[in-house]
Formats: structure tokens, sequence, C-alpha cells
């Protein structure tokens, strides 16, 4: 598409010569992001990164599992401040409001649950003509190709779903399962926000995220038949990882386990 290819061409966040946020600001003050290839860069912090040059200064998120290595990576900016918020709908009409004072807001929810119950807020933010940077953390590459069911989804083996809702009420979506092609990714959606004033959708894998500095195994409920207690019992001992319990999964891991 013509427009996506433009806007994918452009520096991040200029649309007409124009950033946004970035008015005020004095010769010379223009910070240098770098590379994903640098040091200690990863995803997570190249979005920071990106959310702040495009003068977005705060994002609005609801934790989950899904997304913690994300907002992680977002907490290290000094500049972008995150916004902790009750349920995914409020966060959504948070940003919302922020899009219309600022110019541009952004979103941080988890894969598939945290989305759908953002949609409403979002198809708002579409029909008002703001952009809306919606982000999600999503699953890993591999596990696309698991043919397997996960948490937090609708059930089905395919984790499609989501992006299909946010197409309805999104300019532009992205999934990034690829670290290579990510920078270009996130420009697009970015930028595609920014020149159709309309939400745009980021579903980016968690390996790119950023890695655990404190690995915890989470037993949830589907750890009730013998042969699964009995796996995560062997792997607790063999990964000598600290374990963590659901509350609908209690009992299923001895709660005297030094672990």
């Amino acid at each position: 598409m013509e427009g996506a290819e433009t806007a994918a061409g452009t520096p991040t966040g200029q649309v007409d010569g124009v950033t946004p946020g970035a008015a005020d600001e004095p010769p010379g003050s223009k910070k240098v992001t770098p590379p994903l290839t640098t040091p200690g860069a990863n995803l997570g912090v190249h979005i920071a990164n990106r959310l702040v040059e495009v003068g977005c200064s705060s994002c609005f998120a609801v934790p989950g599992d899904f997304n913690l290595l994300l907002l992680d990576q977002l907490l290290k900016h000094p500049e972008l401040q995150m916004v902790w918020c009750c349920n995914e709908l409020n966060a959504g009409y948070a940003a919302d409001g922020y899009a219309r004072k600022r110019g541009v807001g952004a979103l941080c929810v988890t894969f598939c649950v945290g989305g759908f119950s953002a949609l409403n807020a979002v198809a708002g933010a579409y029909a008002e003509d703001l952009p809306l940077i919606v982000i999600s953390g999503g699953p890993k590459s591999a596990d696309h190709a698991s043919n397997r069911v996960l948490h937090h989804t609708t059930g089905a083996n395919e984790y499609g779903q989501q992006m299909r809702a946010f197409r309805e009420v999104t300019c532009c979506q992205v999934i990034i399962q690829h670290i290579e092609d990510a920078h270009m990714l996130l420009d697009r959606a970015i930028s595609e926000a920014l020149l159709r004033r309309k939400p745009a959708a980021l579903d980016a894998a968690t390996q790119w995220l950023g890695g655990a500095v404190k690995p915890v195994l989470l037993a949830g409920v589907r750890t009730r038949p013998p042969r699964a207690r009995s796996a995560l019992l062997s792997l607790a001992s063999s990964a000598a990882y600290p374990v963590a319990i659901m509350p609908d999964a209690k009992g299923m891991f001895p709660e005297d386990h030094p672990q």
C-alpha cells in the first residue's frame, strides 16, 4: 500500500516534518536512540525510546504475564512514566484522554484477554481520530508452530484472534516475531498512527522484550493431572527456580517444598 510504504520510510513520528510533542524542544536537545544491536538494548527499550521521541511521555498499562518483560523494560526509561490502571478498559480510555491533550497516547496490555478488554476504548479512539499505540506482549515465535492451546486465549490453537479483532478499529496491525525487522515494523505502526490519526496495534513476541532477571515457575490449574504434577515437581527440582502457585492450583505442588 503506497501510504504505508511512505509512512514506514519517514522518520518515526514525523508527519509533514512535524514531530508531535517536540515543538518546544530547544535546538540540539534531541537525544540519539541507540540501535537494537547495541549492548543492553532490546525491543522493550527500543519501544520506550520511540514513544518518548514522538512526544508520548506516559504509558497506561495493566500488567499480565505476556507483557511483564515489556513493562520491566519500559520502566527503565527515565522520561517515560508508567500509569498503572485497574483494568484494560480504564487504561484505554485514559490513553484516549491523554492523546486528546498530547497528540498521541500509548496503551500496554497483555495478549488476548487484555487486548479484548481494551477493544471498546480503542474503537472510540478510532471514531474520534486519535493516534493510540496499542502494545501487547504476545506468544513466543516458537509457540506459533507448536499447535498448542495457550492460556489467556479463546481456546483455539492459533493466535490471530486478537489482531483480527483490532483490524476493525486500527489503521495498522503489526506482529513482531523476528528481531531483524522489529525496528521497521515498530516504526511503521507508530508512523501510520500519526499519519492517519488512528490507533495502531503492535504485538511483540515475548522473547524479544528482555530476559528474565529472576525466573520463577508459576503453576496453574492445568497441573491438576498426576502426570503434570509429577513433571512440575521434576522441573522445579532440576531448575532450582522458586515456585509460585495460582489460587486455583492450591495443593498441586507440595507446600512444604523448599522452593
